[in-house]
This record gives structure tokens, C-alpha cells and sequence, in this order.
């Protein structure tokens, strides 16, 4: 039970560092500094279905998988 709690908690702060490397990406943007790649202008990303289930740790690893998706996937405002 404990070592359950102690992968929980890791995974939660892992969580919470995310958070703040997105936030610090979106303040970066904001200032004009972006990781754009022009080659994925107008691609489109493919989000895969959360399914739903009762599970936070399920949850938190589609969240990453989707996390790393728009990392990896620019997204260009219109202007």
C-alpha cells in the first residue's frame, strides 16, 4: 500500500512539473520565443480518446500522452 502511495505521489508531482514547463512554454510564446518547425504548419493533431475510466493514474497517462503531443505539435495563431 505504501509503495502504491509513494508511485501516486511521484506521479502527481511529475504532474505538476509538466504544469510548469507548459506555463513557462506559454510565457515564452508569449514574449515571441517559439519552438516552431514551419514543416508543421498545417498538420493536424491526432488526440486519442480518454476512455473514461475511474483511474487517476490512467487518466495522468493519457494527459501525458496528449501533453506530449502538443509539445511536439506547433500551434500557429492566426493572424
Amino acid at each position: 500500500m505504501r509503495k502504491d502511495k509513494e508511485q501516486s505521489d511521484l506521479r502527481i508531482q511529475e504532474h505538476i512539473q509538466r504544469l510548469e514547463a507548459r506555463e513557462q512554454e506559454r510565457e515564452a510564446r508569449k514574449r515571441g520565443h517559439s519552438r516552431c518547425n514551419p514543416s508543421q504548419d498545417k498538420q493536424t493533431p491526432k488526440i486519442p480518446k480518454f476512455k473514461g475510466e475511474n483511474d487517476p493514474n490512467i487518466y495522468i497517462e493519457w494527459e501525458q500522452k496528449v501533453d506530449q503531443i502538443f509539445t511536439n505539435h506547433v500551434v500557429i495563431k492566426s493572424k
